[in-house]
Formats: structure tokens, C-alpha cells, sequence
């Protein structure tokens, strides 16, 4: 894994292919533009694709605090089942953070997805993806953040799909290359949140997510999945 950041207004990945897996978005995560009152941030009735064995569900998203600075979830659980995390960014830094979260489950074409935020500032804004992942037994992943003008850039190999989490501030949208945008929300036309994947990759290629604005501080959280 190697990793550059230059001047710019872009989150960029580069990425070989492999084989044998399958990567499917099956819900968008949307809980804005609003505070949540609770404690806990619960989604219910998500699509979680077809049941097989050996499925995974994949969560990312990204959080903006409604105060202060932003700060990882205690716990987040898909039809009760506690998730791991894969990788997060931006924890602390008092706008975006981003998050990738994982949990086995092969059964259920729906279920709840709970974050549990106690202890940290309700969020004004969460948006994410949830995939349902088949063929995977190892991850890569990296994580970058700058102030303004950021371009993040990163080198995986022997990959086949990839599930990125990204978070933005003073923007009001993004543009992908090589990537499908999978959900994205703008809070008081300042805070973005997105997720993009991209589900069937072959050769190499650079995957790029561009804020629309470069005064941007920025947030990434990126994995790319391995037979």
C-alpha cells in the first residue's frame, strides 16, 4: 500500500485487479438534515441483499457532528449483529469523519442497522452505503485527510471491488471517475457525505471522488477487498 497527497480538491485510488468476488450496493443510508434527539441512530427495513453463505455486509458512511468534534460510534450492529470496523478517519477533527464497518451474516434479505453514538455529538448528518460482499477473506485499507484543497491518492493491488466512505466540508456536491456513486447528502449546504463503490473492476485504473469546491477539508476512508 503506498500513498501520496498533493494540491487539488479530489480523493484519488489506484487499484489492480483480481478475482472472485462480488461487491452489490443494496441500500443508501440518509438520516438528514436533522439532529438525532437519541442516542442511538437506528435504520430500519435496510436491504441487505440475497442470503448466502459466507456473506458480508459492508457499512460506510460518513458523520457530521452537530457540535464539537466528531468521534467514533460505540457500536454499530445489522439485525443485532455487532459489526467490526474496518477503518475510520476524521475522528476528532470537528467536521467529516468516515467510517467502513463489517459484520458476517448469512442469512435475512433485510434488518436494523443501529449506531450507537453515546458519548459523542449527535450527528447533524449521516449518509453512507450498505453492500452485501461474497468472495472476500482479506481487506486493504488506507485512510487520508488534508485541509484545504485535497487530493488523496492510493496504490492497491489484487483487488476486485472497492467501498469508499468520503466526507466533505463547504461543498455541495462530488463527481466520481471510475466509481458509482452510491448515496450522497449535502447538511445546510455545507456538509457532504458520500459512498461509491465500484462492484466489477477488471485491469488498473484510478478512482477519483471530487468535491465541487477546492476549500474543502476533507475525509477518507477507503478499502479495497481480496479473494
Amino acid at each position: 500500500l503506498s500513498h501520496t497527497a498533493n494540491c487539488g480538491s479530489s480523493f484519488t485510488i489506484t487499484v489492480a485487479a483480481g478475482g472472485g468476488l462480488s461487491l452489490v450496493f443494496t441500500a443508501g443510508l440518509t438520516d438528514a438534515p436533522a439532529v438525532v434527539t437519541s442516542s442511538h441512530e437506528t435504520f430500519t427495513g435496510v436491504s441487505i441483499g440475497t442470503a448466502a453463505s459466507g456473506r458480508k455486509i459492508i457499512v460506510a458512511f460518513g458523520y457530521t457532528p452537530s457540535a464539537g468534534s466528531g468521534c467514533a460510534p460505540n457500536a454499530l450492529t445489522v439485525g443485532g449483529n455487532a459489526a467490526s470496523l474496518l477503518v475510520s478517519n476524521g475522528v476528532g477533527s470537528g467536521y467529516n469523519a468516515a467510517f467502513v464497518y463489517s459484520v458476517s451474516l448469512a442469512t435475512g434479505t433485510t434488518a436494523t442497522i443501529d449506531i450507537d453514538w453515546t458519548g459523542c455529538a449527535a450527528p447533524a448528518l449521516t449518509a453512507g452505503g450498505v453492500y452485501a460482499l461474497n468472495g472476500s477473506t482479506t481487506q486493504t485499507t488506507a485512510t487520508d485527510s488534508t485541509g484545504t484543497g485535497p487530493t488523496h491518492a492510493f496504490n492497491f493491488s489484487n483487488y476486485n471491488v472497492v467501498a469508499i466512505a468520503a466526507g466533505s466540508f463547504s461543498c455541495t456536491s462530488s463527481t466520481e471517475t471510475n466509481l458509482t456513486k452510491n448515496n450522497e447528502s449535502i447538511y445546510v449546504s455545507a456538509y457532504c457525505n458520500t459512498s461509491a463503490s465500484n462492484t466489477s473492476s477488471t485491469g488498473s485504473k484510478t478512482f477519483t471522488i471530487t468535491w465541487n469546491t477546492s476549500q474543502s477539508p476533507s475525509t477518507g476512508a477507503f478499502v479495497a477487498f481480496q479473494p
